[in-house]
């Protein structure tokens, strides 16, 4: 790209090169797609400034500061909105499958046991945009021939993707429960029809984690639309990094080896 004195040119000049500057270096559009592209770019739902910095200036030529604010900025949009409509597919639908629990009754053993079942899992929005709210899990039929369970949790979407689910306790109340998460990179794929991946605890001493497939369920929810403003996001985390909660939680009511 050719610069020149911007005191000395005319106002076509100026267009032109404002217009070559958004088509070569700063078509916000493309960037994010690039930057989101599982693939050839970043590939992350989400991650931090410094990351995205490093990216940012190591993908687009001729990039001053001030373009990466803008860029970071508008990559803070598009986070939000993949946040809420992830969420809104989430609580468009009951979710209804096959469900896989794997887990060890202690860290030193080499295997895990595996246990199948059929999962229901219900989100309730907590309000209009918003990427959090409470839910529902039914397991029946396990194959170890244990009890049907139901239990209820508070769910939220992480800016990096990650579906956390923070179960009740059934003494001692909301959120005082175990903690799973289906990081994104887990999120094998999520539509209007499907949800799979695998939840994976986030709570010290439980060693499990589960696979599950699940498939919309003929319920009382309307079916979402297939389109929407966010459209080009698709919701599966595989090839991307894996971001971790920063940490474990510690239930004190914590029963051993799985939930």
């Amino acid at each position: 790209m050719v610069f020149f004195p911007l005191s000395d040119a005319y106002d076509s000049e100026y267009n032109d090169f404002i217009a070559a500057l958004n088509k070569y270096i700063l078509n916000i559009d493309e960037v994010l797609d690039a930057y989101f592209d599982s693939e050839k770019g970043f590939g992350t739902f989400g991650t931090d400034e410094t990351t995205a910095r490093r990216w940012f200036f190591s993908n687009c030529d001729y990039a001053i500061e001030s373009d990466f604010i803008y860029f970071w900025k508008e990559a803070a949009n598009d986070i939000q909105k993949s946040k809420a409509l992830m969420a809104n597919i989430l609580s468009g639908a009951a979710w209804r499958g096959n469900l896989t629990m794997h887990y060890k009754n202690t860290a030193a053993e080499t295997q895990y046991t595996a246990v199948g079942c059929t999962e229901e899992l219900d989100f309730d929005l907590a309000a209009t945009g918003a990427a959090y709210g409470r839910g529902r899990e039914v397991r029946t039929g396990k194959a170890d021939g244990s009890p049907d369970s139901e239990d209820f949790f508070s769910w939220s979407i992480d800016d990096y993707g990650n579906i956390i689910i923070d179960f009740d306790d059934a003494e001692l109340g909301q959120g005082k429960g175990v903690e799973m998460v289906i990081y994104y990179k887990d999120l094998n794929y999520l539509d209007d029809d499907s949800f799979s991946g695998i939840m994976t605890s986030n709570t010290q001493g439980l060693l499990e984690y589960d696979e599950f497939s699940l498939s919309r369920a003929t319920y009382a929810k309307a079916k979402g639309k297939k389109t929407n403003p966010a459209a080009g996001k698709v919701f599966s985390g595989k090839n991307t990094k894996r971001q971790d909660l920063k940490q474990k939680k510690v239930v004190s009511t914590l029963k051993a080896p799985m939930r």
